[in-house]
């Protein structure tokens, strides 16, 4: 008999404020840091203060004071991996009033099955091929429901994404034009889609994108 814990419903954290998502997630079997309690939350709003983020204890006395994270220096300085981890209980708050990384209006988070996760400079046009290039993809990255998430106005957006209806079929509804903010969730399978791995991807993403420069290029010219 396997018995495998497939959520810790006891080991809970508070995500409040600028956040796309606010809400309780689950601390599973690794530790979390503030970091990824608001990456779990949908990741930051344009005009969050990623340097002064308050860590509520939920459990008061010694050694459980509120304290302060700069989230936003721990991004620039390359040292997520070293902050602190966050215990079961404590709220995270992301207060309003500052500037996302890199400025507001030109930075995009992806997070899940990539090498690179976290914020991303964002350029104009930007679709989601490019974005996952920049990333590099794991090997059991699950291209067919890619998540996007996207403030718009009063409400959350969400977006699956099927890449292999752009690369299959050309359906640039695959690769849709990114958005400052947006949060991309690239979800894990156990084996590629349809066997094709990542670098096989990568390959047909690079003819692709190749056969589109080159369309672009007759176009300029003929005009």
């Amino acid at each position: 008999v396997i018995v495998s814990v497939l959520e810790y419903r006891s080991r809970k954290v508070f995500v409040l404020g600028s956040v796309l998502i606010p809400g309780t997630y689950s601390i599973g079997a690794t530790a979390m840091s503030v970091w990824d309690a608001i990456a779990e939350a949908g990741g930051p709003t344009e005009d969050a203060n990623l340097s002064a983020v308050e860590v509520i204890p939920g459990e008061t006395g010694p050694g459980h004071e509120l304290r302060t994270v700069d989230v936003a220096a721990a991004i620039r300085e390359g040292k997520l991996d070293e902050m602190e981890p966050i215990r079961p209980g404590d709220t995270v708050r992301v207060p309003r009033g500052g500037a996302s990384v890199g400025g507001v209006g030109n930075v995009i988070y992806i997070f899940g099955a990539v090498s690179a996760q976290g914020p991303h400079p964002m350029d104009p046009g930007m679709g989601l091929v490019q974005a996952l290039i920049r990333s590099t993809p794991t090997s059991d990255a699950n291209f067919s429901k890619i998540e996007i998430v996207r403030n718009a106005g009063p409400r959350i957006m969400r977006m699956e994404i099927d890449l292999k209806q752009y690369l299959g079929h050309a359906s640039m509804t695959g690769n849709p034009e990114l958005q400052p903010g947006d949060t991309i969730f690239v979800p894990r399978v156990t084996r590629g889609i349809a066997g094709v791995g990542w670098l096989g991807l990568l390959g047909i993403m690079g003819t692709v994108l190749g056969l589109i420069a080159a369309i672009n290029s007759i176009g300029n010219n003929n005009n």
